[in-house]
């Protein structure tokens, strides 16, 4: 690899006019194998790329690229790493940002925080640069800053139009489709699209890799375009991975833990359930127009909470965690993460019902926390103060005109007819003196949670093929292999097509 990186360099170091054939060919597999803006285009013209590009070298802290400015390069990172950063609150005048960034870069003290919020970082192989080459007047939209000493591929309009033009802006369009049809993005105004699509980056993915690793720093939200992902996971590995939710949960919800079953339970039926619950579990098999990685982006999880391996080659867009955070927080949004969210509980569910009925042993208590963590985001504050009036209450602490259980579970006008009836039946209503004990907040909780995970069954073993989900495979002949369970997505995003169909596959290692 030394030898390969010397010859990279020592070809690419020489002006354009000095740069051998031979050269330029012995260095095309380095480019089509580590950037993806190479990975479609033939040889010939890769090496003629190679052969009229510009090499240049940058030191930490230098400033590639301007918010503002027109464009009219396309850079290639050979080695080093650089980080973008947008100003969002910015005028329709490109001009005045661009005179507040110049104004950060000629500071004494460069202070890149002042550039914007940070939304990207990306390393060797990865181009940037690109959006403004699509159009003659189009402007920067992000600022682009060497985080370590930097070697990069300069490729100006000229050799762009003539070389790489057609496969940006076919992936350009690609995007902009996927956007616009997207029920997901179809209320957000025009700006906000553009700036998606810009944020969109298109990868390919081959058998056997993994998209996410259960364990892994959290980084994209990745939309699946074509193909095929298989979802694995380790219940027994999110305790440590989530050591403050899980202390969470067994302060606030200790009802959805399993009971210890002590002397009951036999030495063999102990091992059968410890080697169950350590066990890799196939959840399901997702395909286009599914989203990967969106417990762990929306629901801000540290780690990524499953595995994706790619099963059939996929096509995907990636979006990072810096740009969710920038384009979702908005108003415009709100509608889009509420019906993430309603996918994203669809599917816990179908995890739960997976791996209850492969491993009954295996009663999925985090994954029933993260679908009441859904319900709202400020799930966890609201019941931890249902919880404290409940102490008090018990300790006699507090003292209210009106009973908090009642306020919780009754409106107002129901709060003064159950009031009413009570004085009717002699019984003091600001008193709790014979009066039946109310459900505890965190067993009601769980009782909504176990209800609405069997209202979900009930409904996917309906005959609706756009509202089911075949939980049960279908019985076969003796010896024919059953099809394990599919999540495949339809065209729309929001109306999958859940089926059993066409799993007939090569073994993944999982299996």
């Amino acid at each position: 690899m030394r030898i390969r990186h010397k010859t990279l360099f020592s070809a690419l170091a020489k002006t354009p006019e000095s740069r051998t054939e031979f050269e330029c060919q012995e260095i095309v597999p380095w480019f089509r194998n580590k950037s993806v803006l190479f990975n479609s285009l033939k040889p010939e013209i890769v090496a003629d790329v190679i052969r009229h590009c510009d090499f240049e070298r940058k030191v930490r802290n230098d400033v590639l690229i301007k918010q503002g400015e027109n464009g009219d390069k396309l850079y290639i990172i050979l080695r080093g790493s650089v980080s973008i950063y947008v100003i969002h609150d910015q005028s329709d005048n490109p001009q005045d940002t661009l005179k507040q960034v110049e104004s950060v870069c000629s500071a004494p003290d460069f202070d890149r925080t002042q550039l914007g919020q940070y939304v990207w970082s990306g390393g060797e192989g990865k181009s940037f640069g690109e959006v403004a080459l699509l159009k003659e007047d189009c402007i920067r939209t992000a600022t682009v800053v060497a985080d370590t000493d930097t070697d990069l591929v300069v490729i100006d309009r000229d050799l762009y139009n003539r070389s790489v033009r057609d496969v940006l802006e076919r992936e350009y369009k690609l995007k902009t489709k996927f956007v616009e049809e997207n029920s997901l993005f179809k209320q957000w105004p025009a700006k906000p699209k553009k700036m998606l699509v810009v944020a969109l980056k298109k990868e390919s993915a081959k058998y056997g890799t993994y998209m996410i690793r259960q364990g892994s720093p959290t980084e994209h939200l990745i939309f699946l375009l074509s193909g095929e992902m298989e979802i694995t996971c380790d219940q027994s590995q999110f305790k440590s991975q989530y050591e403050d939710l899980w202390r969470e949960m067994e302060t606030l919800l200790p009802g959805l833990l399993p009971r210890r079953r002590g002397h009951q339970e036999s030495p063999h039926e102990r091992m059968k359930r410890k080697k169950a619950q350590h066990k890799l579990v196939q959840m399901c098999l997702l395909g286009a127009n599914e989203v990967v990685g969106s417990f762990d982006v929306v629901l801000r999880l540290p780690t990524c909470l499953d595995n994706a391996m790619v099963t059939r080659e996929s096509e995907v867009l990636l979006l990072s965690r810096e740009n969710y955070e920038r384009l979702f927080n908005r108003k415009y949004a709100h509608d889009t993460v509420r019906k993430l969210k309603e996918r994203m509980k669809m599917r816990l569910y179908l995890y739960i019902n997976r791996a209850e009925m492969l491993h009954s042993s295996l009663k999925s208590p985090f994954l029933k926390f993260l679908s009441f963590l859904l319900d709202d985001d400020n799930a966890v504050e609201d019941l931890k103060r249902m919880k404290r009036r409940e102490r008090e209450e018990k300790r006699g602490l507090l003292h209210e005109t009106s009973h908090p259980r009642d306020d919780l579970k009754y409106g107002s006008k129901e709060a003064k007819e159950m009031n009413s009836m009570l004085k009717l039946l002699d019984i003091n209503p600001k008193s709790t003196q014979g009066r039946l004990p109310a459900m505890e907040s965190s067993e009601r909780i769980i009782k909504e949670i176990e209800d609405g995970l069997k209202s979900w069954v009930e409904r996917s073993r309906g005959s609706s093929p756009n509202s089911a989900i075949m939980l049960e495979p279908p019985k076969t002949a003796i010896g024919q292999k059953r099809r394990t369970t599919s999540f495949h997505g339809a065209k729309d995003l929001l109306r999958p097509d859940y089926h059993t169909r066409s799993l007939t596959r090569p073994k993944t290692p999982t299996e």
